[in-house]
């Protein structure tokens, strides 16, 4: 893994930041691959916004964590930066999505309610 530099900080800031947030990195721990995130790693950005996990080309790509500055977090797995695959979205009043993600979008799993309540969800009900 390279060490982390200001010159190695740019060229983050110029190549992944329009994919990810469009935020200031505060701290950062990632190989770079021709001036793009690759591989596993870290980021804490300005806004206390945190991933760990795998990147492709400057994108969240594969199994990872992530923890908004809000409170909600997500594990499980991302493609190109969007929720994609089985993961599991926890918001900051509780309610949480386990299941299937398709581009960012929940398609199909449990959704557990604030008063603990319990569905099954299936986008293809929605039609």
């Amino acid at each position: 893994m390279e060490t982390f530099t200001p010159e190695i900080g740019r060229i983050i800031r110029n190549q992944v930041m329009e994919h990810i947030h469009s935020q200031e990195i505060s701290t950062l721990a990632i190989y770079i691959s021709e001036d793009l995130a690759h591989g596993r790693g870290s980021v804490l950005y300005s806004n206390n916004d945190h991933y760990d996990g795998y990147w492709s080309e400057g994108n969240y790509h594969g199994r990872g964590t992530l923890i908004q500055y809000n409170g909600d977090s997500y594990t499980g797995n991302f493609k190109n930066g969007e929720y994609h695959g089985n993961g599991k979205l926890t918001t900051i009043d509780g309610v949480v999505k386990n299941g299937e993600w398709r581009n960012g979008t929940f398609v199909r799993g449990e959704i557990t309610q604030i008063n603990g309540a319990m569905l099954f969800y299936d986008e293809k009900d929605e039609l």
